[in-house]
């Protein structure tokens, strides 16, 4: 049988917790500040699953457009067709780390 083409698929390694960070969540996650044109990562946190971005986001930088209880709206360049470069995509905050560092 052909390998599956799924919304998770080949994401084994990708999604993985590291070594001894299996399990507890800090709740320093879930109380950073996030304020519209912050930039962050996309850092998936594999043991979140509810609002978990598309594999395709993870490692990336985008710029936080809109803020919500449980949520985050970041635009992340991503070119489809020959439309704009952004894309917009709603993340919960488990997924998203500060970006400190920002050089153009």
């Amino acid at each position: 049988m052909p390998a599956g083409h799924g919304l998770r698929s080949r994401t084994r390694d990708l999604f993985a917790r590291p070594f001894r960070k299996k399990g507890y969540i800090p709740l320093t996650t879930y109380l950073r500040t996030y304020k519209i044109g912050d930039y962050v990562d996309v850092k998936v946190n594999g043991a979140v699953h509810k609002g978990m971005p598309h594999k395709f986001y993870h490692g990336r930088t985008g710029r936080v457009w809109n803020v919500t209880k449980r949520a985050i709206g970041v635009e992340v360049n991503k070119q489809v067709d020959n439309a704009d470069p952004f894309f917009a995509e709603a993340i919960t905050i488990s997924a998203l780390a500060h970006l400190l560092i920002v050089s153009f």
